[in-house]
């Protein structure tokens, strides 16, 4: 996975195996920093999940980072199923 250090102030951009020939398992991670390893504060993002198998289809899964835990679960759309979102807080040092 990689981040795109050119997007603006309130976006991360990620890219993850954009070039596969067939859908496969992801299990990306994210640590929640910017592009310039900032932590972003608490409040409303949305992961989006665009497919490039020429549909242009995406998926938006709105989260709220914030003190509690969180989990996500989307109504399957194809090619995207089984997705899973989990967002755990890691306390302060």
């Amino acid at each position: 996975m990689s981040t795109n250090t050119k997007a603006s102030p309130d976006q991360v951009d990620a890219i993850s195996s954009g070039t596969l020939r067939m859908h496969v398992v992801h299990e990306p991670t994210w640590n929640m920093h910017d592009g310039a390893g900032e932590l972003l504060p608490d409040g409303e993002y949305k992961l989006v999940i665009e497919v490039s198998d020429g549909t242009g289809q995406s998926i938006e899964v709105p989260f709220t980072k914030g003190h509690e835990p969180m989990q996500a679960m989307p109504p399957d759309a194809v090619p995207v199923t089984g997705l899973r979102v989990d967002y755990t807080p890691v306390p302060s040092p």
